[in-house]
């Protein structure tokens, strides 16, 4: 079952790197069995960081490393396409349903 998560309450780094954890998780088609063993760390460990949590700064730099991203750029503000990309896979399906009804033609009154 996939969590709906709440992207306009995104504004820490912990949040920041979480959600950029789970793209990345998703991109690559990586478990989260796998990716907890690349970053030695438990699943219940990367699921708390996937979620938000605060991470150690060795951590964050681990996270760096398996996912090809500098600290800073695993803590910078998201960016509008990942933001998208993260509504359009877990949010609440609002995103799409405004796209299709932008998209659709409307019939005549």
């Amino acid at each position: 079952m996939t969590r709906l998560m709440n992207f306009d309450a995104i504004v820490d780094e912990g949040s920041r790197a979480g959600v950029r954890l789970r793209l990345w998780r998703a991109r690559n088609e990586v478990s989260s069995v796998d990716l907890a063993a690349r970053l030695e760390i438990s699943r219940a460990a990367l699921f708390r960081y996937e979620k938000g949590g605060v991470a150690k700064v060795a951590t964050i730099r681990k996270i760096g490393d398996v996912v090809g991203l500098s600290f800073t750029d695993v803590v910078a503000p998201l960016t509008v396409q990942e933001r998208t990309e993260a509504k359009l896979r877990w949010g609440d399906g609002s995103l799409l349903k405004n796209a299709i009804a932008l998209l659709t033609p409307q019939a005549a009154a």
